[in-house]
């Protein structure tokens, strides 16, 4: 009588364990920024990905570009607000906002 309850018990433990975290709904997207800076006699220039809700990005979210470039970051699966940032040799040549939604996953900065 105790070990059929105990076995139920026993086997969705078991079921949650082996499933992770696949009962919670939780993910991640991919934003991809684009942009040319052929122009830039620079070859030092950084592209910057700052949350709305922060005023610097975090050091994962700097990445050294140059040319014609596409850059892709992973973001909450959220519509959200960005700010990137384009910074060569340490000055900041421009910063647009970014509003990221999964049908508008691409953002374009064009010729800098």
């Amino acid at each position: 009588m105790f070990a059929k309850p105990m076995i139920r018990a026993l086997v969705l433990i078991c079921t949650f364990i082996i499933s992770g975290c696949s009962f919670f709904i939780m993910g991640e997207n991919v934003m991809f920024v684009s942009g040319d800076i052929r122009n830039r006699s620079t070859k030092s220039c950084e592209l910057h990905l700052i949350y709305d809700s922060e005023s610097v990005a975090r050091n994962y979210n700097i990445q050294a570009v140059s040319g014609i470039f596409t850059v892709d970051y992973v973001v909450a699966p959220t519509n959200e607000k960005y700010a990137v940032e384009v910074k060569c040799n340490g000055q900041l040549i421009v910063r647009r906002v970014a509003l990221y939604s999964e049908s508008n996953e691409a953002f374009d900065l064009g010729e800098i």
